[in-house]
């Protein structure tokens, strides 16, 4: 007698498969069509590869959306650094040209040393006509200028505008569009 379960050939007294333990059937009860039923396992191994694919499939698309957005991100985070850290001078600079009517050579002459960071390389003032000039130091946006520039109002006050020729505007914060 035949296991329907797992093909194997038993006494045919016997009750239970000496294979797998299935319980067998009437005496003379015959193998299923096909040589029995080992095609489950192949079915498994299938669902089993279609789940690892679509996954990797799906962390593919995840990533192919998040690798980009957390670049521009990162970009956006540096410039608004560089608006912060360009941003020390504006009262040292103010402040010289109430005391001396002119515009400073140098941000030293002004009285400030902005520190550069992992994202700003330098910070300079254009002596002719005040703009301070933050350059980037990193990223897609390194060597790029955000500036500062000043302008007097009609009632002695100093308004600052930022703005960049080099920067793409989505990187740039509010305050600079």
């Amino acid at each position: 007698m035949y296991c329907r379960k797992c093909g194997k050939s038993n006494e045919e007294s016997a009750r239970f498969c000496a294979g797998c333990g299935h319980a067998l059937g009437q005496p003379g009860t015959q193998a299923p069509a096909g040589g029995g039923g080992g095609g489950g396992g192949v079915a498994i191994v299938v669902v089993v590869l279609a789940v690892v694919f679509g996954g990797i499939a799906l962390v593919s698309i995840l990533a192919a959306i998040a690798i980009p957005a957390y670049q521009d991100y990162t970009v956006r985070a540096q410039v608004s650094e560089a608006v912060v850290v360009g941003g020390i001078a504006k009262v040292p600079v103010e402040e010289f040209w109430y005391r001396h009517q002119r515009i400073p050579h140098s941000l030293e002459e002004a009285g400030v040393s902005p520190v550069p960071t992992a994202s700003v390389r330098s910070v300079e003032i254009d002596p002719d006509s005040g703009i301070v000039v933050v350059t980037m130091a990193a990223g897609p946006v390194e060597g790029d200028s955000l500036l500062l520039v000043p302008e007097l109002q009609e009632d002695g006050a100093i308004a600052w505008t930022c703005m960049s020729a080099d920067i793409d505007d989505r990187h740039l914060p509010a305050q600079c569009k």
